[in-house]
């Protein structure tokens, strides 16, 4: 009988440790979420987005005196109109599709260009400082004719770090006319550049080549800082500065070969404005908020719903086994004493049998 109690005693102490584990892993569901964060869904929260600047929407217009025209001269000064955007803009010139220069918008533009030995189309674009371009201009078609005899005369190079003061237009003229024909190059890989809102610099990255090597580059970056450098072979190389004060400023850039010949061109730099933030109120499904973090109601429900299933089924398998248990033991009970009865009698009856 004794045997048999101990045995039922460890097999229900077997059950209540599997109910303990059960009621452990609830416990860790908990935590756990408590702890980790999970995907959020709001009933209303913000989104905070930078806005790009709103585009130029009317074409720049250049200058209609040059359209159809043949000029001997590489090097042109294009002006014309565009349209006042806030934050300032640029205006962007394009030779049959590459850019050759790039100068401020202030309601009108002009800049000096160096043309293509042959027909240019030339073509203006507003640009904002998002780097949204507006509608293209009407093309104008310029032809260069460059004069039958160049001839390579004593020209004086710049000098450097200054603006240029020792050369006269005309003079100018005639190198970047040599400079064309000896196919000399120095153009802006980019339409213009966005001054870093934070630390004021700007960087222009230029392709150099042709023309007779090595050369020299001199630029003048718009607040009277004028720097020279010289350049041993053909490629393209970055030029930085830092401006003390935020602005937008236009750079002018001349590069001379050794020959004295020359390439000239523009160079917009505008203002880094930090994007206007906008703040979006959206709808979606209920949240709370713990800590500055935020938990999802979903999972609550299905962390919830699971631990309700452990428990349920915890407490149903420990209640059913609790019976057969039960069950069993009033069972053996009834057959131990029926036994015993049955003994007690036979031992009643042996002994009246001997008397």
């Amino acid at each position: 009988m004794q045997a048999i109690i101990r045995a039922n005693m460890t097999s229900i102490d077997n059950r209540s440790l599997i109910c303990s584990l059960q009621r452990t892993i609830i416990a860790i569901f908990y935590i756990g979420l408590i702890i980790i964060p999970v995907s959020v869904y709001a009933n209303s929260y913000e989104v905070n987005a930078a806005v790009p600047y709103a585009a130029s929407t009317q074409a720049a217009v250049i200058d209609t005196g040059l359209d159809g025209t043949t000029v001997h001269a590489a090097l042109l000064t294009i002006t014309g109109s565009c349209q006042l955007m806030n934050p300032v803009g640029a205006v962007s010139i394009t030779d049959n599709g590459s850019a050759v220069g790039s100068t401020t918008c202030n309601g009108n533009f002009s800049l000096q260009i160096v043309l293509s030995q042959g027909q240019n189309r030339l073509v203006a674009r507003t640009v904002n400082p998002s780097n949204i371009y507006g509608p293209d201009s009407s093309a104008v078609v310029v032809t260069l004719v460059l004069p039958v005899n160049i001839v390579t005369p004593t020209l004086p190079l710049p000098v450097a770090n200054t603006n240029h003061d020792n050369q006269t237009p005309a003079q100018l003229v005639t190198a970047t006319n040599i400079g064309r024909a000896s196919a000399l190059t120095a153009t802006p890989t980019e339409s213009f550049s966005v001054m870093d809102s934070h630390t004021h610099s700007a960087t222009i990255q230029i392709l150099i080549g042709g023309g007779t090597k090595p050369y020299s580059i001199n630029l003048n970056w718009g607040d009277g800082t004028v720097e020279s450098h010289g350049i041993a072979e053909p490629g393209t190389y970055n030029f930085n500065h830092t401006y003390q004060q935020a602005g937008s400023y236009i750079v002018k850039v001349e590069l001379n070969d050794a020959q004295g010949a020359a390439s000239v061109f523009n160079y917009a730099v505008l203002n880094g404005y930090k994007s206007p933030v906008n703040a979006v109120k959206i709808a979606a499904p209920n949240v709370i908020s713990r800590s500055d973090s935020q938990y999802s109601v979903d999972a609550i429900i299905i962390f919830t719903v699971i631990g309700i299933f452990v428990a349920l089924s915890s407490y149903l398998f420990g209640v059913r086994h609790a019976k057969a248990l039960a069950k069993r033991y009033y069972q053996q009970l009834s057959i131990n004493r029926a036994r015993r009865k049955r003994l007690r009698l036979a031992r009643a009856k042996r002994a009246s049998s001997k008397k």
